[in-house]
């Protein structure tokens, strides 16, 4: 089984496994070089990254199965020559045993945090970067200034997390509270501590990555805010499962009136948490998951 990190490992080591005689099983995360051509960068649309692509193509419609974990991934792959009955789709997933919606007054967290209990908070949970984008949102905290008990939370860190800081104190956002990444043991505190998250991925990187990081939101009874393509892979899952809203990119106002109407609205956000809730339980958990995966396995071990 070849995962992609690091990148195009099924490239060098397909070969030493066909010529073992292997069962070959490709798991892609994300898509490359496409990944890194949509993120500007030049050696990805060279030459060399027109032979990489061919060479991954061929590394793939070799294998037995390839796994993938969205449907506009699977489509990709598809169109990249893989027979449709070798490509299979098993999305990621979190310990939703562990992560559960918590309320906010049995959560220690958001006091610690300077957060009270009539503060409505948007966050966002984990990793910033390239392939995000981060104006929509300052755009909104900007917009929403004057509203004091309207409160942007921002766990983790990345590449654009220096970017933030800055533009932070350059706007005068006192509006937004940052934290460093938490411990994995009290990631189901953190998730549970924003009235709703926000994802956000740049359209032309869609059917290449997957914020994973939305199985989480979801286990933990939020809503999801998504930033990006109202047609891609997560705005998709949002929309069908009632279990958020979607507002494209450089979107500001439209996002800063759709904090306002929620904020107002208490029982629509929890609505919508029940929801993402209910798509992990029937749709998305980590039993169903590792069901699939055991299914696989299974069926392409050779007859004893």
């Amino acid at each position: 089984m070849f995962k992609t990190d690091p990148p195009l490992l099924s490239v060098p080591l397909g070969v030493a496994a066909r010529m073992r005689g292997a069962v070959i099983v490709n798991w892609l995360q994300d898509i490359f070089p496409e990944t890194a051509q949509a993120l500007g960068m030049k050696m990805a649309g060279s030459l060399l990254g027109s032979i990489l692509k061919q060479l991954r193509n061929r590394s793939l419609q070799k294998a037995a199965i390839t796994v993938v974990i969205g449907k506009r991934m699977a489509e990709y792959v598809a169109a990249c020559g893989v027979a449709q009955e070798r490509i299979v789709e098993i999305p990621n997933f979190c310990d939703d045993n562990a992560i559960q919606p918590r309320n906010f007054l049995k959560n220690p967290l958001r006091a610690a945090w300077g957060l009270t209990h009539q503060d409505f908070v948007l966050g966002y949970s984990g990793n910033l970067g390239r392939a995000h984008d981060l104006r929509t949102i300052l755009g909104a905290a900007e917009a929403l200034k004057a509203y004091t008990d309207i409160k942007f939370l921002f766990i983790g860190g990345g590449q654009l997390r220096q970017t933030l800081e800055v533009e932070v104190r350059a706007r005068g956002l006192a509006s937004v509270i940052l934290q460093p990444y938490q411990p994995r043991e009290q990631l189901e505190l953190s998730l549970c501590v924003p009235d709703v998250h926000w994802v956000s991925l740049r359209p032309q990187l869609e059917g290449f990555i997957l914020p994973s990081k939305l199985y989480g939101i979801a286990a933990a009874g939020r809503p999801v805010l998504m930033i990006g393509d109202p047609q891609g892979e997560i705005g998709r899952i949002v929309s069908e499962h009632g279990m958020g809203t979607v507002v494209p990119i450089g979107a500001a106002e439209t996002l800063a009136s759709r904090i306002l109407s929620w904020k107002r609205t208490p029982g629509l956000i929890d609505g919508m948490g029940q929801r993402a809730r209910s798509y992990i339980d029937n749709s998305a958990s980590r039993a169903l998951a590792i069901d699939r995966w055991f299914k696989l396995v299974r069926n392409l071990m050779p007859a004893a």
